[in-house]
């Protein structure tokens, strides 16, 4: 059906009930447009959210005014914040439209907490997942990653993913709104608008139901990324051993399993193992002893009758920090992190989880290879330890050590990266939220 009030606010009455707060990250171009109005309509609770990434020049200032002007005539609440984009993105090394999309996300959690609100609204649409699905497929992703946007991941909601860019501008039309349009997706120089542009409609020449043949696509990929990393965790669990920091496979389970490539993709890839690399891994298993595979700071090597998976030695790692509301780190590892209400949460006690009372920590947390001298109060045990004692007793390997890192809050350790958490900032019953970060 198209787009209008009604059929918008069942499909919405599925994510949510509606009578919660929630925070509206606002652009001030057509489709955040869309989906302010629409949820003004319903009368939902907004805080609507707009970041000035101050990449454009006028063009991000006239923006800004705009949002202003429209959330003061709608009558709605609005929060503005202004981050100097392109000098803090050098800092971290990182392209400009990545880290932008990492910024506001970190941003609009923040702000979710800060306002008590249940959820993050975005107005990602069906033509954006047909772009992402394009986008991950030339970057060579997994199977999750042609799945493209769920409409629900974790506290972030995209309503109108249902909706066609199309029947978004029809409706803007019809209630005769006004919007801003944003003059950098007119150009090719970024991926995404690239496939916008040049891929999709030449796709599209070729089977002109291109796009509804990928949105009916990505629910069925979504259930089978499911199902494969389900099956995969369950090999990894009995097959993979555990040896400090290394991992280590028996070679000759994976020659006698039906999908070796498969589950040596779904192991490696959050390592920074790529498609090429998993290929070159298959051909490592008939390499002599000490041949070697690497992708990016981890690598695979042969030994004997096993592949071992551990960090390139020698490595520089710079001392990093984690803000609150922050989704992801990615550095020495992947660490996936989230927060959530106590009554929500389950105990894991892998060790390659933290899972921490998140009021009892100081941000923004800190990162960092362990120093001597450096303590900690591990679970489990009485008092405090030196870092140096407890990776004697954990048998780490002497060439191993100088690749362990710390999470820092404040002047405490709180977590020895994939191996323990301290006790004095373990859950406990008076517990609100729970810090929950893991490797992935």
């Amino acid at each position: 059906m198209p787009l209008n009030l009604q059929e918008f606010e069942r499909r919405l009455s599925t994510l949510f009930s509606g009578s919660e707060k929630v925070i509206v990250a606002l652009s001030g171009g057509l489709d955040s447009v869309v989906l302010t109005h629409l949820l003004k309509e319903m009368g939902v609770n907004v805080v609507l959210a707009h970041m000035n990434f101050q990449l454009r020049g006028e063009e991000s200032e006239g923006d800004e005014e705009f949002v202003k002007k429209l959330a003061k005539s709608w009558k709605l609440p609005l929060v503005v914040e202004r981050a100097d984009t392109q000098v803090l993105r050098k800092q971290k090394k990182k392209g400009v439209q990545e880290f932008a999309r990492q910024l506001r996300y970190d941003w609009l959690e923040k702000l979710r907490r800060q306002h008590e609100a249940s959820y993050i609204l975005t107005a990602h649409h069906a033509d954006d997942q047909v772009e992402t699905m394009v986008f991950h497929f030339l970057r060579g992703s997994g199977i999750k990653g042609l799945a493209g946007m769920p409409q629900k991941e974790n506290r972030v909601l995209r309503p109108l993913l249902s909706f066609s860019r199309e029947e978004i501008d029809v409706y803007a039309r019809r209630m005769e709104l006004k919007w801003r349009e944003d003059s950098s997706n007119s150009t090719t120089k970024y991926t995404r608008n690239a496939i916008r542009h040049r891929t999709i409609p030449e796709l599209e020449k070729l089977n002109p139901g291109f796009k509804d043949t990928l949105l009916h696509l990505a629910p069925i990929y979504r259930e089978t990324a499911s199902l494969v990393r389900e099956h995969v965790d369950t090999e990894i669990k009995k097959n993979v051993r555990w040896e400090g920091e290394e991992q280590t496979i028996s070679i000759e389970w994976l020659r006698n399993s039906d999908h070796p490539r498969l589950f040596l993709w779904e192991w490696l890839r959050p390592f920074g193992f790529g498609s090429l690399q998993v290929a070159e891994v298959i051909d490592l298993m008939s390499r002599p002893t000490g041949s070697r595979v690497k992708g990016g700071i981890f690598e695979v090597l042969r030994n004997r009758d096993v592949l071992v998976l551990c960090r390139v030695h020698d490595t520089a790692i710079a001392p990093d920090q984690i803000e609150r509301g922050q989704f992801e780190w990615t550095g020495q590892y992947s660490i996936r992190i989230e927060e959530i209400p106590l009554e929500e949460w389950e105990l894991d006690k892998s060790p390659a989880i933290a899972q921490l009372d998140a009021d009892l920590l100081e941000f923004p947390l800190t990162i960092r290879p362990w120093q001597e001298g450096d303590r900690f109060k591990p679970l489990g045990m009485k008092g405090s330890q030196k870092i140096s004692d407890f990776l004697i007793q954990q048998k780490i390997a002497l060439n191993q050590k100088s690749n362990i890192l710390v999470l820092v809050s404040g002047e405490k350790i709180v977590w020895v990266v994939g191996y323990r958490i301290a006790a004095d900032a373990a859950v406990s019953a008076t517990t609100k939220w729970v810090w929950k970060a893991y490797l992935s």
